[in-house]
């Protein structure tokens, strides 16, 4: 049972590698310092709440993982419930580069809940459809052994977990870019998006706890951005659809009241460790979280579809 409970965590690091994307491409000396790290067992504790920043082009956003939201759900007294997952049966259904990545995004979210649960029967089917789409699209290439293998000497160090995540993103992420596929990283990135986002719209309906309320509304500016790089990044006639659907979020995202306040980033150069804060608020009430709930079913309706 143990080493069942390695293999799925190794597998949802290598998955979530590939479900959205995180920082730009690194210099040398970063390369370096992060090849040496992997081999590192990490003990420092990290905010679960800091979201990742992720660039395209000279944007610079941040975004919360999909992990980070289960983790938040499950923190926060939400049971789990694999009827809210896209079904593994459906893979047979994506036949398009476009449906692939997006579903790819999809299952990469639904491995970590189900993971995040310790629902191991569930992620194996999930690992499974994540393999078989991130070879269909010939990014298996993004898989990193050595930082598998860091991976699960942490197990069962939760903040190290998502430390490791975070750097997974980094590689993954990398590997698309440098391989001119930019198109295919930005809809994976929007599907773990709209995943996690599913996830909260339908936790927070039935709890109304406030910190889910607080993560959903946070997303205000994420979309906005998501929006920015599927237009800039759009490589078909398939992109359109989505675009409107996340058009129409946006009108319902436009309700929510937020500010933001910028902070200078804070360098550790010992650490080479970058650390991007800010002060923001927002307010969400009933009715704009069920215009939002009932805009990101209809998005994810036609993706899973």
């Amino acid at each position: 049972m143990k080493k069942l409970k390695t293999s799925l965590r190794l597998f949802l690091a290598a998955s979530i590698m590939l479900s959205v994307a995180s920082c730009g491409s690194e210099d040398s000396a970063s390369k370096e310092a992060s090849k040496k790290e992997v081999n590192t067992v990490d003990q420092e504790i990290i905010d679960k709440n800091q979201n990742l920043m992720t660039t395209f082009g000279d944007k610079l956003f941040s975004i919360p993982s999909p992990i980070q939201t289960a983790m938040l759900i499950k923190e926060k007294g939400g049971n789990y419930d694999n009827t809210i997952l896209n079904k593994p049966a459906n893979l047979s259904s994506y036949g398009t580069t476009y449906q692939k990545a997006l579903n790819l995004g999809i299952y990469g979210a639904d491995l970590g809940y189900t993971s995040i649960y310790d629902q191991q029967q569930d992620a194996l089917d999930y690992i499974n459809a994540v393999n078989e789409l991130s070879r269909d699209l010939g990014i298996s290439g993004a898989f990193d052994q050595e930082l598998l293998e860091r991976f699960s000497e942490n197990t069962n160090n939760e903040d190290s977990l998502v430390k490791i995540i975070t750097q997974a993103y980094r590689k993954g992420d990398q590997f698309l870019k440098e391989n001119d596929q930019k198109d295919i990283s930005v809809l994976i990135l929007t599907g773990g998006w709209i995943e996690a986002l599913y996830f909260a719209t339908d936790v927070a309906t039935k709890t109304k706890n406030q910190d889910i309320y607080q993560r959903i509304a946070e997303q205000k500016n994420t979309l906005k951005s998501l929006l920015s790089i599927l237009k800039e990044y759009k490589s078909g006639d398939s992109f359109d659809n989505l675009i409107a659907g996340m058009e129409k979020l946006k009108l319902a995202f436009d309700k929510v009241q937020s500010s933001y306040e910028y902070i200078e980033p804070v360098t550790d150069e010992s650490k080479r460790l970058t650390t991007f804060k800010n002060k923001s608020s927002a307010q969400l009430d009933d009715a704009t979280l069920a215009e939002i709930t009932s805009q990101v079913q209809e998005i994810r309706n036609e993706i899973v579809k």
